[in-house]
């Protein structure tokens, strides 16, 4: 995992760890949002591969 990926992973588990514990369900919201919006820039540093199949 490149140094850019394990940052993007720590701030996805710490946004996670936030959202378990937050009671309100627009903050619940907002911190799964960041998830993605990080999900999605790990993907785009390194997009799946394609087996051919």
């Amino acid at each position: 995992m490149c140094a850019k990926c394990k940052n993007l992973e720590e701030r996805i588990e710490s946004a996670r760890h936030i959202a378990d514990r937050v009671p309100d369900q627009s903050m619940i919201d907002t911190y799964q949002r960041l998830i993605s919006a990080l999900e999605a820039e790990k993907v785009t540093l390194h997009p799946p591969q394609c087996d051919g199949g």
